[in-house]
């Protein structure tokens, strides 16, 4: 804990000048007789009493943390593209995609999904 900003956790794969770039897998580890891990990744919590924000980028206001998944960019081909798939059952059901937004606070409104 601390009374300044936390410090920060970053993950990148190697970069190329010639070849491709590297990658980052995140994967949660399997389990022989029981449930496989998760990955699960969060925005931060705000804990903060400022309620109101001038604009969405603005910085002086309490917003929880937000979680980005973009594709990568590309210079003259294609961007990557972003999957999102639920996992594969080779005996029953395979798993849900579940997409939402939480309940606003008192003087707002739920977030979309666009």
């Amino acid at each position: 804990n601390s009374t300044e900003d936390g410090g920060a956790v970053v993950l990148g794969g190697g970069n190329s000048d010639q070849g491709s770039g590297g990658d980052v897998t995140l994967d949660g580890g399997y389990g022989s007789t029981k449930d496989g891990g998760w990955v699960e990744i969060t925005g931060g919590q705000a804990l903060g009493s400022v309620e109101t924000c001038q604009t969405k980028d603005d910085i002086d206001c309490d917003k929880g943390g937000q979680v980005t998944i973009t594709g990568g960019l590309a210079a003259s081909a294609y961007g990557g593209n972003v999957t999102v798939k639920s996992g594969y059952s080779a005996a029953t059901s395979s798993g849900s995609v579940n997409l939402g937004t939480d309940n606003a606070g008192n003087i707002g409104v739920s977030g979309g999904i666009l």
